[in-house]
């Protein structure tokens, strides 16, 4: 408020906790960006949609706005289709992804399904599926570039090879994978 600038909240809706002080300045001009909870309960929606069942959940710490909108919506869509939350795992950073990923799937063997709340910790839960030889269906909220690698990379193996990598069951996988990266 001292610099006089106006400003603009991009990416990230304010909480309603912090809208009245926003509110409040004479400089903030908005907020934009993604209802975090819609776009996680469209995924959850959709892949109980797609016939799975039980899914595992991985994202940012607890208090991450973006990454608690996002479980909490695609815990909702997902058992509002029938499907079971059967483990959730909460990383303070990126790093921890592939340990957090190894403990939930060494304690759900049940599990036919893994959603990210970012393609951040979605390359992690791919590696410790891969190390586990036990491939789920992946859904990830958005992506980053070695995610996208990775999905690239397994399209050119299929379409090059002739073989189907091990990460994908079959490519329609492949496809609902992509479109829900692209989608949200």
């Amino acid at each position: 408020e001292d610099g006089k600038v106006p400003f603009c909240m991009g990416d990230q809706v304010p909480l309603e906790e912090q809208q009245e002080t926003l509110l409040a300045n004479p400089y903030y001009v908005g907020g934009f960006g993604t209802d975090v909870y819609k776009v996680g309960y469209q995924m959850g929606e959709y892949a109980a949609s797609l016939g799975y069942k039980k899914a595992l959940e991985m994202g940012g710490a607890v208090g991450d706005v973006c990454h608690d909108g996002r479980i909490a919506g695609f815990e909702a869509g997902f058992k509002a289709g029938g499907g079971e939350i059967v483990g959730v795992a909460r990383c303070s950073s990126p790093g921890e992804a592939t340990t957090k990923a190894s403990d939930l799937l060494s304690a759900n063997p049940d599990a036919d399904c893994f959603y990210c709340a970012t393609g951040a910790y979605a390359g992690g839960a791919i590696t410790a599926q891969e190390n586990f030889d036990n491939m789920l269906m992946n859904f990830t909220t958005d992506a980053d570039k070695d995610l996208m690698d990775y999905v690239i990379e397994s399209i050119k193996g299929i379409y090059n090879d002739g073989e189907m990598p091990q990460f994908y069951y079959n490519p329609v996988n492949i496809r609902s994978f992509c479109v829900h990266l692209t989608n949200c």
